[in-house]
């Protein structure tokens, strides 16, 4: 039962947190009061020996540029309830998981109770409020879903969800889930089988009319290489993702004008220009990078959230996005480019050196690919979106609980159980 109210607080902590529909600001106080509670019974001063302190530092650097939040629909109030939020989030999902692994829960219970069971229960509790028609980003244009026409002949609007700002943001959820669910499959007992069966059924229907192709797309690569047989490419692709947090922009570039090249595009694209420009993206990046090229000193440490902003260089490609309340603060499309204006040099540095470390740690077991299969999925969703960060603040919370089943890894030589659901 324990277990439960942890994924509650999780599901609790994605719903009020962060979400485009108006909440008075008494149910965004939910979590931290619902979080703080099971952090006063859980709370162990030995996990913070246990956690990695160049994750703790990139916490840090999080929670300093929230507090220079360069939005200007931004409050004092607001930014230190992100601040708090952040904070509250973070012991809360290390003092329980620490429980958890002590308890040895083994691992297929910690990649359900972290993962499956709230994000699943998130992603129903979207499609209840859409079925209901809550959905203030309805009125927003976002083209036709590709996917269900190129594969059923069906035309159809993409969905966009209640909860969550931004159609591939939702996507992104979905997808962490489906592919969790898949890595622990074999694990789970006839009768979990089932059930997981046929809530896999239900998240790709949601992918599909959330018409989330990088998503599918990222899944099928992850999953093709998770059993792909020669371990030695495997090992190459994996220390190869650190590099791709970083190039993945001109990796994406090749590989869309590579797709035009052989006339794919057709097939999967929402119109001419879509891969051409890589969904106007590569437009946004040209521009990055003809303002990263003349160094400031600001560049160093950042110019704290919506950085991209307060730099000016958001004018560039504000046009792109005149359909939206408010252009200016689109983001760079990608989330290297976006830790940069928010964090400067030291966060980029930070975030692809804790990359780094899942995907170069030495230890081997029977589930050392599953937090590295995860975090690759976050990184390959990154080159185009921004998961990072307090612009969606749930994607930002499922980066952290990716590193908690790395944390598990890290020390399944200690706690070494592995107990089916």
């Amino acid at each position: 039962m324990k277990l439960f109210f942890y994924s509650l607080g999780l599901f609790i902590t994605l719903v009020f947190t962060s979400n485009p529909i108006t909440l008075s600001f008494g149910f965004k106080l939910i979590p931290i009061f619902y979080n703080s509670f099971f952090i006063i019974l859980f709370f162990n001063k030995k996990i913070l020996n246990k956690v990695s302190t160049s994750l703790i530092f990139l916490i840090c650097l999080q929670l300093i540029g929230v507090l220079r939040n360069n939005s200007p629909n931004s409050t004092i109030i607001y930014n230190l309830y992100l601040f708090i939020s952040q904070i509250i989030f973070c012991f809360y999902i290390f003092s329980f998981n620490y429980y958890m692994i002590k308890k040895e829960i083994g691992f297929t219970k910690l990649i359900n109770y972290n993962i499956i069971i709230p994000l699943t229960l998130f992603g129903i509790l979207n499609y209840i409020l859409l079925a209901l028609k809550i959905n203030d980003s309805s009125s927003l244009e976002i083209g036709d879903a590709i996917l269900i026409k190129q594969i059923f002949n069906i035309d159809i609007t993409r969905v966009t969800f209640p909860l969550v700002s931004g159609a591939v943001n939702f996507g992104f959820i979905i997808g962490i889930t489906i592919i969790s669910t898949i890595l622990i499959w074999h694990d789970l007992s006839k009768l979990f089988k089932f059930i997981y069966g046929v809530n896999l059924l239900f998240l790709m229907y949601l992918l599909l009319i959330n018409d989330s192709r990088a998503t599918i797309f990222t899944m099928l690569l992850l999953l093709i290489i998770n059993y792909f047989p020669f371990l030695k490419i495997k090992n190459l692709f994996f220390k190869f993702i650190p590099i791709l947090s970083v190039f993945g922009p001109l990796i994406f570039i090749l590989i869309s004008l590579t797709i035009v090249n052989l006339g794919l595009d057709e097939y999967i694209s929402r119109n001419k220009n879509d891969f051409l420009t890589g969904n106007s993206r590569f437009i946004i990046w040209l521009a990055v990078l003809d303002d990263i090229v003349k160094f400031e000193y600001w560049q160093i440490f950042g110019l704290g959230d919506f950085g991209s902003y307060s730099s000016g260089v958001s004018e560039a490609w504000a046009g792109l996005f005149l359909a939206f309340d408010e252009p200016l603060l689109t983001t760079t499309h990608n989330v290297a480019f976006n830790i940069f204006y928010d964090l400067g040099y030291i966060g980029v540095f930070f975030y692809v050196y804790n990359i780094s470390k899942v995907f170069f740690n030495p230890i081997q077991s029977k589930n050392t690919n599953i937090p590295k299969l995860l975090l690759a999925f976050f990184v390959i969703q990154g080159i185009t979106d921004v998961p990072f960060g307090f612009y969606t603040f749930q994607n930002n919370c499922i980066f952290y609980l990716i590193f908690i089943v790395f944390f598990y890894v890290k020390n399944e030589d200690i706690f070494s159980t592995n107990k089916s659901v």
